[in-house]
C-alpha cells in the first residue's frame, strides 16, 4: 500500500523501521531529494499534495514522512468518526478528512509512499477503517523474549556472536519507560542506549570471539571510568588490539581525545616515578605517598610495568607524548583523535 502508518511508543524501533523502508525504496542518501520528513504542525494539505505529487528525481520512488498527522486531523475528543469523513464533512486543524483520504485513495501517485508516524492510533470505527485502507505497523516495548531476539539480530548484523549467558544478562538491563517515567529516573536503559552498548561490545570483541557475560559486566554494569584505566593498562602493556578497541569504545561513548591523552601522560609520569623509587628500594606505602596514589589504587600492575621498562623506554614515552602535543599545537592537518590513535599505536610499540 502507498500509505503506511508506524504507530507506538517505542520510538527507536520506529526510526529503525523508517531506515529499512528507505532502503527498500532505494532512498538511502542522507539528504535524498526524494524524501520529505515533516511535523504535522505547520504542515498543510496543500503542502502534502505538492510534495507527494512531485515526480521522483532520478529515482523510481518518493517518500513523504509526516509525524503526528492523524492526531492533528482527528484531535482527541472529536468523535473519531470514519477515516474517510463519511457523513458530516468537517475540518480539523485546517484539514478536511474527506479531502485527505480522497487524495490518498485516488490521486496519490504510485511512485509515492506516504508514511504517517504516530504515537498511537485513534480508537473506535476510525481505527477499523484505517486498517482497511493503510498498512499499519505497531512498535511498542518489547517482551523479554522479544528483546533477546532483537539483541541477537543486532549482534549478528554487526558480524559478531554472543553467548547465551551474555544475551540473558544484556536483556536484563533493558527497561522500557512506562507512563510518565523519565529515563533518568529509570533503573535500566532503553533500546537506543542498549543498541549503543551492543555496538561497543561488538567493537571490543572485534568479531574474533563471542561476547561473553564478563564483557557485559565490564562495559555496562561497571562504572564507565573503569574503561579508561583498562585502556591505559592495555597501552602500557603493549596490547595493541585491546587498546585500540577500548580507545574506539571510549571515543564512541563521548570521551574527549585529549582527556585520554592526559591520562596516558599521567601514567607515563607515574611509571618514571615508580621506576626510580623501585630502584631505590622504596616501600609500597612510600611509593603511594610520593606518587599521590590513593590506598585503593592498584599498585602491582604499575610496579610490574615500571620494573620492566628501561630508562630509554621511559624517555621514549615522553618523547612520543611531547611530539603529539606539539603536533596538536602547530599542525592543522591532524585532529586530536588522529593524534591519540597514532600515540596509542606508538606507545604500544615502545613496550619492550
Amino acid at each position: 500500500m502507498p500509505v503506511i502508518i508506524f504507530e507506538g511508543s517505542e520510538n527507536f524501533l520506529k526510526q529503525h523501521a523508517v531506515t529499512e523502508l528507505r532502503s527498500k525504496l532505494g532512498l538511502t542518501m542522507l539528504d535524498d531529494p526524494n524524501v520529505l520528513t515533516a511535523e504535522a504542525a505547520g504542515f498543510s494539505f496543500e503542502d502534502l499534495v505538492m510534495f507527494a505529487s512531485a515526480t521522483p528525481f532520478l529515482s523510481a520512488s518518493r517518500l513523504v514522512c509526516i509525524s503526528g498527522l492523524l492526531d492533528k486531523v482527528y484531535p482527541k475528543g472529536s468523535g473519531n468518526k470514519s477515516s474517510r469523513g463519511r457523513g458530516k464533512s468537517r475540518s480539523q486543524g485546517g484539514w478536511d478528512p474527506q479531502q485527505l483520504w480522497r487524495y490518498l485513495d485516488e490521486d496519490l501517485p504510485e511512485s509515492t509512499t506516504v508514511l504517517l508516524i504516530e504515537d498511537a492510533l485513534p480508537t473506535g470505527k476510525l481505527q477499523e477503517e484505517l486498517h482497511s485502507v493503510t498498512e499499519i505497523q505497531s512498535f511498542y516495548p518489547l517482551s523479554r523474549s522479544d528483546v533477546q531476539t532483537w539483541i541477537s539480530r543486532r549482534v549478528a548484523e554487526r558480524q559478531s556472536a554472543i553467548e547465551p549467558a551474555a544475551l540473558s544478562r544484556l536483556a536484563d538491563v533493558y527497561k522500557p519507560l512506562v507512563g510518565g517515567t523519565r529515563r533518568e529516573d529509570s533503573t535500566g536503559i532503553g533500546l537506543r542506549q542498549l543498541d549503543q552498548e551492543i555496538e561497543k561490545l561488538c567493537v571490543y570483541s572485534g568479531g574474533e570471539r563471542p561476547i561473553g557475560p564478563g564483557d557485559v559486566a565490564a562495559f555496562i554494569e561497571m562504572e564507565p571510568e573503569a574503561n579508561i584505566f583498562r585502556f591505559v593498562d592495555a597501552v602500557y602493556e603493549g596490547r595493541l588490539v585491546p587498546a585500540l578497541n577500548l580507545l574506539e569504545l571510549l571515543l564512541a561513548s563521548g570521551k574527549e581525545p585529549w582527556y585520554l591523552y592526559n591520562m596516558l601522560a599521567r601514567e607515563a609520569r607515574l611509571l618514571v616515578g615508580a621506576h626510580y623509587m623501585v630502584k631505590d628500594g622504596a616501600s609500597h606505602s612510600d611509593i603511594r605517598l610520593v606518587l599521590g596514589l590513593s590506598p585503593r589504587a592498584p599498585l602491582d600492575s604499575l610496579l610490574r610495568r615500571a620494573r620492566r621498562m628501561s630508562e630509554g623506554g621511559l624517555q621514549r614515552n615522553y618523547d612520543l607524548l611531547i611530539e603529539s602535543d606539539m603536533l596538536r599545537k602547530r599542525s592543522s592537518v591532524y585532529t586530536e583523535r588522529m593524534l591519540v590513535e597514532q600515540l596509542t599505536e606508538d606507545l604500544c610499540s615502545n613496550v619492550g
